[in-house]
């Protein structure tokens, strides 16, 4: 008996096939988060703004204390001359309660309250408490807000230790600020 005739070629061995290259882990490389603390972000609007207010209600009533020095000036060359609202002064008057409030409204602060001691006005008086309070209400956010900034400029001066790890190894790090 023989063999069938097939017209179909020999088994060959295939060509070789280059093999895939090995998969490539791409790791993200983050900064590690810093374990000390971070930065405070109310302390410096805090402390901008209460020197601000201050500065600002401050100069104000400075200019408005000075006003009344001379205001009080004029009044003891004339003594004919009229007051703030319009009337006359008396002969008698030399101007000393006018300068007097204009001296304690150059005092930051307690100027306001002290210079309502000086003036019969209710509205003046009204006034000065509103300024003495707006004076002391933005040095107390000053204040604030300089000891929150300098709490965390101290806390930012310790030592941070900061930890990361990559597929080539792992880095620790120190930093410290004094």
């Amino acid at each position: 008996m023989s063999a069938p005739v097939t017209d179909a070629a020999p088994p060959t061995a295939a060509p070789p096939v280059a093999s895939p290259p090995p998969p490539v882990i791409a790791v993200a490389t983050t900064p590690p988060r810093p374990t000390g603390p971070q930065r405070n972000k109310h302390a410096e609007p805090l402390l901008v703004a209460g020197l601000s207010g201050f500065a600002g209600v401050y100069l104000l009533t400075a200019y408005a204390g000075a006003a009344a020095i001379d205001k009080a000036r004029d009044i003891r060359r004339n003594q004919d001359s009229y007051d703030y609202y319009g009337e006359p002064t008396t002969t008698g008057r030399t101007g000393n309660m006018t300068r007097n409030r204009g001296r304690a409204l150059l005092i930051p602060v307690a100027g306001p309250f002290i210079a309502m001691h000086f003036t019969n006005s209710s509205r003046r008086k009204y006034w000065q408490a509103v300024n003495g309070t707006l004076q002391a209400g933005s040095l107390a956010m000053a204040l604030i807000g300089s000891r929150m900034y300098a709490k965390h400029r101290r806390a930012k001066r310790r030592a941070q230790v900061t930890a990361s790890a990559s597929p080539e190894g792992a880095q620790v790090g120190m930093s410290m600020r004094f």
